[in-house]
């Protein structure tokens, strides 16, 4: 046993020894960095590790960093090395898992290079509610020129909308040519 010492509570006094000194400290930290800004990711990840008694936590800018009592989780860290990982999903982004490995009597916090998030595709949903014709323009003969202006008042290389390049065409068909 150590040496003790005494505190004074309800009046009466206790001579206390500590026998386990164990501190709560920082394992591990990482940054989130979106692979397309190479800045922090935009939405807010949810971390689950497999080890147990080790806190996570996300602070701003995409840092994440892992803590407890290192005694409790790394009983063996003076003759054994560690490895566990760290699941970390986000809305908009793939799932990723960083592996922290901890060194033999490692000093804390490692520092974990940052993890890279991949976005995930977009993915585009809907109908058409109003259609869009767009004809093509060809090379005006002579028979077909005045015909052409009848049925589209507009030319296909006038920068408008495809909206607008729709004309009805209401021109009276004639019947095959008598020769």
């Amino acid at each position: 046993m150590g040496v003790g010492y005494q505190i004074e509570a309800d009046g009466l006094l206790y001579r206390v020894v500590d026998d386990v000194a164990i501190a709560y400290q920082a394992i591990f930290t990482s940054a989130l960095v979106d692979e397309t800004t190479g800045g922090p990711i935009v939405s807010v990840p949810l971390l689950s590790a497999d080890l147990p008694k080790l806190s996570l936590r996300v602070a701003d800018g995409g840092l994440i960093a892992g803590a407890a009592y290192v005694e409790q989780v790394f009983p063996n860290l003076s003759t054994a090395p560690y490895t566990f990982h760290v699941a970390i999903t986000a809305a908009e982004y793939d799932d990723a898992t960083l592996t922290v490995n901890v060194p033999i009597a490692a000093t804390f916090p490692v520092q974990e290079t940052p993890v890279v998030m991949r976005r995930k595709p977009v993915r585009l949903q809907g109908r058409v509610v109003k259609p869009a014709i767009v004809r093509r323009c060809r090379a005006p003969s002579s028979r077909a020129r005045t015909a052409r202006r009848r049925c589209c008042a507009t030319r296909c290389d006038s920068g408008t909308p495809p909206e607008s390049l729709f004309r009805p065409c209401h021109s009276q068909r004639r019947g095959p040519r008598a020769s």
